[in-house]
Formats: C-alpha cells, structure tokens, sequence
C-alpha cells in the first residue's frame, strides 16, 4: 500500500469525479502541497446499503493487475499499513469498504468498471491538528496564554462541567485518545499507560512518543489529574488510559490511519473513544461513508465516539462552517467549543448540512492541561480541547451506569446537559456537558 501523500491538490484529482468533491475541496488562498486536502489514495464505498465489494474489487483488481489484501488476515490489535506494503488495494472485509492506492489512469480505469455497479470512488482526505493559515481544521487558536497559567484548586473548565464536585473518577472505564501520542516521560501520567495500551497506528513510528503536544493536551484533559502544584486539569483522573497515534509529529495523517485507530480502540474493549482532529467540511457535503461505517461498528461493539466540530468558523467576521470531518457522522458525536463566559468560541462550527449536527458543547477556550516536558503545562483553545471534557464525562457517566449502551451514555450526556440559551442549538446542541 502507497504510503499517503498528506497532500494533493485538486487539480490532481481526475477531473471525471473531481466535480462532485469540488465542495470538499473548494479552493483556499496558497492552496497546494503546503495546504494538503487529499492523500492521494481513495476509498471504494457502497453507494446505497449492501453490495458485493468483494465481487466488484476483484473484477477491477484482476482487470489492472492490482493486489489486493483483506482486514480478515489480520488483528486490530496487531494490524498497520507495514502489513499491506505490497498491496494495491486494502479490503475493510468486516466494514465494507476498501482503500485504494492508485494513480490517475488506474482510477479512470477503476471508475469504467465500477460504472456499472453501486459503487463510488471517495478521495481521502487528509486529517489535521496542527495550526497553520487555511488548514482544513485550525486548532490552537486564540490561545491568550501560550505559556501554563493556572489558579486555584481547578481550572476553568473543570469547575464549569461540575467535574470537581462528582463523586465518580472514570475508574474502570477505558477511554482511548486517538491524536498525536502521549509525552510517555510526563510526570502527571507515570505509571497509567502500560505498554499494552499504546498503539502507533503512523507507518514508519513504532511508539506513541508525542513529539507535538497536542495529542498530550487532550489526554490531561479527559484523564488527566492535577498539575504539580496541585491545580486539578483533568476530568477522569483514575481512567484508563489507551493511547492510539493517529496522526503523525507534524500533527497530520490519513483518514484510514484514524479508520485503524477506531478499530484498535474497539479490540480493546475501550467505552470512549476521544478524536480532536479533522478535515473542514463544506456546505453540501455529507459524511465520509468510511468514517460513519467504522464508527456505526464501535458503537455496535459498545464504544462512544467523541469528535470535535471543527474550527473553521470565523464568527465576527460572519463566516460560519458545518461540522467537520468525522465529527459529522451520524454515529459520532459532535462538541463544540465555549469560551469561561458560556459564550460559543469565535471558531466553532455549526449545524448546517442535514443531519450533520453539534451534539453537545464543552470548554474550548484558554485551556489549561499537560504538554510536553520541560514545560509540562500549557494554556490552548479549540474544539479539540472541548472534546475531551465531553470524553471525561462520558467516562464518569459510564462509571457509574457500567451496563449503559453508548446511546443511553449520549442520552444521560443530554439529560446532564446545562441549558446555554439564549445561544441557538444549532451552535451548542443540548447545551454545556456537566460531570453526573
């Protein structure tokens, strides 16, 4: 399997389906390999229900003399894309899909034999985390104080989401950060994270060792529990931990390397799966059938997933994105961010394409959690950073109903939820994510 690109612009993309993405990849000022939108690999999906993948990828691979390798050879536990080097084309067996590493040619090849068949080609797109002018999902901004500044027993959004005061901890309750890693020499987590529940899913890095912080603010936020002069950042201090790199030290990676982490976090057994990271999504574009099929799997197997809406928006400015990339699955929920005064961050996304909604809001401004050593703490903002205190949450709900269903956890997040009107639904969904 070609390894992903993490860049390709759309003049790149066959101009006989190029058309239908054009939403997805609408162009944005310096857009080019410094700006990457696709991978340069694609998906093969079924366009309505069930179909015979299995048929339609044998015909196309045997047509071009493509190989083809099946997740039925392999283990989520064990499974990377080191696996499958030789391989042309990668069969999701149990999810009904296929990735695909292909050149133009082969594509406009692929796209006549599949005409036929209730099939579709699907570019992946490349995920992010990283601030950077135009990126597909912006995190980091408006962070007012880049160096860690904390008071008090809690931070801001501890005490907002009433974590302080709950009773429960997320003991027992395994929640699995998909991000960047985890700084494995961090004082604030020795001991919690085990060998066993790490899992590199970046081709190439074998360890889960955060080389860029954002990965390592999340976990403190979800699972983190007091900085070393006993200031409290983390919502399920006694969790249990499991980190899945998913994106690689530049803070980028492919959608299937997510796809994988998804799979990894459900063979063990995880109840929440945290994901602060994305791709932008734009006005008529639906949901990555990929990402919704991987995730309508772990929620069937028992886990919730937890994304961020994305920070494309620009508010003061008028200018307001839907929900991003795989936060606008139907089977993922989606967070929104909220600045200490219960106002929606500037940068938040909102419910625009059908049944692409924000679900709940969380703390997403000025954010105060672990970061790589030496310094160890540090003050950011984004939806990413509101994620993992829905996560916690859910782990704490979880703790204390552990014979829940994912939907009864995203009922009981509902029920908990703090109302935030007079802001719109459509901005905060239910309201403000409170600890039970």
């Amino acid at each position: 399997m070609k390894a992903p690109f993490l860049g390709q612009a759309m003049s790149d993309i066959p101009e006989s389906f190029s058309t239908k993405y054009k939403g997805i990849a609408s162009p944005v000022p310096g857009d080019d390999l410094e700006n990457p939108i696709y991978t340069g690999r694609y998906f093969i999906v079924p366009e309505n229900g069930e179909t015979s993948l299995q048929e339609a990828v044998n015909s196309f691979s045997q047509a071009m003399g493509m190989s083809v390798a099946s997740s039925g050879d392999y283990s989520p536990e064990s499974f990377k894309e080191e696996n499958i080097a030789d391989a042309d084309i990668f069969l999701y067996e149990d999810l009904g899909f296929a990735l695909v590493s292909a050149d133009q040619e082969q594509v406009q090849m692929m796209e006549t034999v599949l005409s036929t068949q209730p099939l579709r080609i699907e570019p992946e797109l490349v995920m992010y985390s990283i601030p950077f002018e135009g990126s597909p999902l912006v995190e980091g901004i408006a962070a007012t104080n880049p160096v860690a500044v904390a008071a008090g027993p809690c931070t801001w959004g501890i005490q907002a989401t009433g974590s302080d005061i709950s009773i429960f901890t997320g003991k027992n309750v395994k929640v699995a950060i998909l991000d960047t890693g985890l700084d494995l020499q961090h004082p604030d987590f020795a001991g919690r994270v085990p060998a066993a529940n790490q899992r590199s899913l970046v081709p190439g890095l074998t360890s889960v060792q955060d080389m860029h912080g954002h990965g390592t603010h999340c976990t403190g936020t979800a699972c983190g529990r007091k900085d070393n002069v006993g200031t409290r950042y983390g919502v399920a201090g006694d969790s249990e931990i499991y980190i899945g790199k998913v994106l690689d030290n530049s803070g980028r990676g492919a959608q299937a390397w997510a796809i994988n982490g998804i799979n990894w976090a459900v063979s063990q057994n995880c109840k929440v799966i945290s994901m602060s990271l994305g791709a932008k999504v734009f006005p008529g574009i639906s949901f990555v059938t990929a990402y919704e099929r991987a995730a309508a799997n772990a929620v069937a197997n028992g886990a919730l997933i937890v994304a961020a809406a994305g920070n494309d928006s620009r508010r003061p400015g008028g200018q307001i994105f839907p929900v991003s990339s795989p936060a606008n699955c139907p089977s993922v929920l989606a967070v929104a961010a909220i600045d200490s005064a219960l106002d929606i961050a500037f940068f938040s996304n909102r419910s625009i394409n059908p049944g692409q909604d924000v679900y709940i809001a969380g703390p997403g401004v000025d954010v105060y959690s672990s970061w790589l050593t030496p310094l160890r703490y540090k003050t950011i903002s984004g939806t990413s950073m509101a994620t993992p205190h829905v996560a916690g949450i859910a782990a704490l709900i979880w703790e204390k109903n552990p014979s829940f269903t994912p939907a009864q956890v995203k009922t009981e997040l509902r029920n908990l939820a703090k109302s935030l009107a007079p802001l719109l639904p459509t901005d905060v969904g239910c309201g403000l994510g409170t600890a039970p």
